[in-house]
């Protein structure tokens, strides 16, 4: 028996269970699972206990790591408390498990095109709704989001620098993973929702924008996480600012967009500062 179907025969034996929900990329015809596909599944009641979803966990086996979380209107104010058990088991084996009030089904459906009711009480096991993953296609920007993002990757940037120059490493990299890389990767986003007609999930921490990469494009973008020092995490930067600006234009012009006004300025302080060498007195060899 597999782990949904030990999940629906509880509920069967469940009285207080009205529904039982599937999500996320397994109901993703567009990706491929694998041994790590974890299971998404939210069980609808009548009466919300906080405390019973952990009887559901052991359905599955002996949980090896549990992360418990209450959410609040997580589809809208106008929903509910929702609890969850996100779980892991022995091997690769993952489940996410919610407990939601039954007076949520409806914007659970409504909010994500990858939710889809499979288990109803008095029906048992139903035919899903066709799901697709078109809640979370990221879309086009428009000419201020682009304009706005662009000047973040290039100000964020600028801290990066800053921070090098300090020889503070652990700022640098800061800077850099939470703000400069994430631009770097949603201008790659962006080409691809441009390419699929704005139909493109980049997924989270963006893991479907690496699959639309050339081989080339994969080695640069790698060439970037290389930061164990104050030099290689300026040739790591070095190497981000270069796929950026090349990137740039054509996507800027495939977008019918303009490039910010002060765009070159900015980019040519970039030359200058890296070209400074007083600024790289305390990079480590």
């Amino acid at each position: 028996m597999d782990a949904l179907e030990r999940i629906l025969k509880q509920a069967g034996q469940d009285a207080n269970v009205v529904a039982v929900g599937t999500e996320g990329s397994t109901n993703d015809g567009q990706v491929a699972g694998d041994r790590w596909t974890d299971l998404d599944v939210t069980v609808f009641v009548d009466k919300l206990d906080p405390t019973a979803g952990w009887q559901w966990l052991t359905l599955l086996g002996e949980p090896t790591n549990v992360q418990y979380l209450k959410d609040e209107a997580i589809f809208g104010p106008n929903t509910s408390t929702w609890y969850s058990w996100l779980t892991r088991y022995s091997g690769t084996m993952r489940m996410d498990f919610k407990m939601a009030p039954a007076e949520d089904e409806a914007a659970y459906l409504e909010d994500d095109t990858l939710n889809a009711i499979v288990w109803r009480r008095g029906l048992g096991k139903v035919s899903p709704r066709p799901t697709s993953a078109a809640s979370h296609f990221i879309g086009l920007p428009d000419q201020a989001l682009f304009t706005d993002r662009i000047i973040e990757f290039y100000w964020c940037a600028g801290n990066v620098i800053k921070g090098l120059s300090r020889g503070n490493l652990m700022y640098a990299n800061e800077q850099f993973n939470h703000y400069v890389r994430p631009e770097l990767i949603r201008l790659f986003a962006w080409r691809a929702s441009l390419a699929r007609g704005g139909r493109f999930d980049a997924g989270v921490s963006g893991k479907f924008v690496w699959h639309s990469l050339s081989l080339a494009e994969q080695k640069a973008v790698a060439a970037t996480y290389h930061q164990d020092s104050l030099a290689n995490a300026r040739a790591s930067l070095i190497h981000a600012i270069a796929l950026y600006n090349s990137e740039l234009p054509d996507l800027a012009a495939g977008l019918a967009l303009d490039l910010p006004e002060r765009l070159s300025a900015t980019q040519h302080q970039f030359v200058d500062w890296f070209a400074d060498e007083t600024l790289w007195a305390q990079l480590d060899d």
